[in-house]
């Protein structure tokens, strides 16, 4: 069952005639968003199931940090009662959601669902405030797919008695050279998998992160806290080639590693800090940023950037147009 803020409010909803889910206007002038929630039961033909509806940043819900990932093999859901195709990974996330989080149920803002994708002037409208709807989220899910090789690695570096010790590296050596052995060499391998997982490279996780109150990785259905693993993840991406075991670090690791590190010290910090870096400082701290518009690696910083307030979230402005903003914020910086 719908929160009572979904009874009370308008559900979006797709016409009688149509099976497929369409997503109803929301109302710009009360700064709307919609929220959904993953269903425990399958439909009666097997599909995972989903209910969405209008509110508000000041309603309780969790936001979800994840990677889109390729436009291939998407899979059919159901949206209050409506038909809808997701990408593969998002839909990896509901399956183990709907199980995981069925009780207590949570509510969640998910970008691919929430805003209408094919609307420009709502994606203005949802990306402008996106700073508000991650700030205000009560958890930051970061989701990191479906991947034995980085649960397995995880599981080995999660030791909330290990990360508390100065002496951890000496200690960890020794259980890495343990396990190591007893897993054939293979956790060089995994930790590759956690430092190069997609996720790091995607342009918008940066303000899903930068600005998040609390923030969870999930591996599968394992759920790791950033602190736990910090002192030993940060020792061990920049230590890896003195461990035993293949492989040795391949070309490109040192700016996986970077970007990684500097994502996991964050998470790590105080939410409340000030945020007083500016936008070519972010960019230079983390090479690599991906997005399938030039615009989300730009407006992805917009709200935790402190001289971007001249850039204004606009879809349809040419890529010269983005170029003359920029150059006026870095003029002004320097």
């Amino acid at each position: 069952m719908a929160p009572k803020a979904a009874i009370k409010g308008r559900k979006d909803s797709s016409p009688s005639n149509s099976s497929a889910f369409k997503h109803e206007d929301l109302d710009y002038r009360r700064g709307a968003i919609r929220l959904i929630r993953i269903l425990p039961q399958l439909s009666k033909t097997g599909l995972i199931q989903c209910q969405i509806w209008h509110d508000n940043v000041g309603a309780k819900y969790d936001c979800l940090s994840y990677v889109w990932g390729s436009e291939s093999n998407q899979k059919q859901i159901l949206i209050n009662g409506k038909t809808h195709m997701v990408r593969e990974n998002l839909w990896d996330f509901m399956r183990v959601a709907r199980k995981k989080y069925a009780s207590p149920p949570r509510t969640f803002w998910i970008d691919a669902l929430c805003i209408n994708q094919g609307s420009i002037p709502e994606r203005n409208h949802q990306v402008a405030q996106m700073g508000s709807i991650y700030s205000n989220a009560g958890h930051v899910l970061a989701w990191l797919g479906l991947s034995e090789n980085i649960s397995r690695a995880f599981s080995v570096v999660f030791s909330p008695r290990l990360f508390a010790l100065e002496d951890w590296f000496d200690d960890y050596q020794r259980k890495w050279v343990d396990r190591n052995m007893q897993t054939d060499m293979q956790l060089k391998k995994d930790w590759f998998s956690v430092v190069r997982n997609p996720y790091w490279t995607r342009a918008w996780i940066t303000q899903e992160i930068y600005l998040a109150r609390n923030i969870t990785m999930l591996v599968n259905d394992l759920e790791v806290e950033p602190k736990h693993i910090a002192n030993v993840a940060l020792g061990l991406i920049f230590y890896i080639n003195d461990l035993p075991g293949h492989p040795t670090v391949s070309q490109g690791y040192d700016n996986s590693a970077l970007v990684f590190a500097t994502y996991i010290k964050t998470m790590c910090q105080d939410p409340n800090r000030p945020r007083t870096q500016k936008l070519v400082s972010l960019l230079g701290q983390l090479p690599g940023r991906q997005s399938l518009l030039i615009h989300d690696r730009v407006y992805s910083l917009l709200s935790i950037a402190s001289d971007t307030s001249s850039i204004t979230v606009d879809y349809r402005c040419s890529k010269d147009t983005l170029l003359r903003q920029l150059l006026g914020v870095y003029k002004t910086s320097m």
